[in-house]
């Protein structure tokens, strides 16, 4: 599946257009198809959507 992933948790991150495996939901979870989503620009400047909430760099991060 297409996914817009944040290239680096650099101070100047960017989208980026990459194919991902489809998810498989779990016990318990449902799987929910997407027709389109919106991102608000200032989102990847946000601290959880380029860091883990141990303060580790979240690679490839999808918001």
């Amino acid at each position: 599946m297409k996914s817009m992933q944040v290239n680096s948790t650099s101070a100047d991150p960017m989208l980026r257009l990459v194919a991902v495996p489809q998810p498989i939901a779990g016990e318990g979870e449902v799987l929910i198809r997407v027709h389109a989503a919106g991102v608000t620009p200032t989102e990847l400047l946000w601290y959880p959507t380029s860091h883990m909430s141990t303060g580790e760099p979240r690679i490839d991060a999808i918001p």
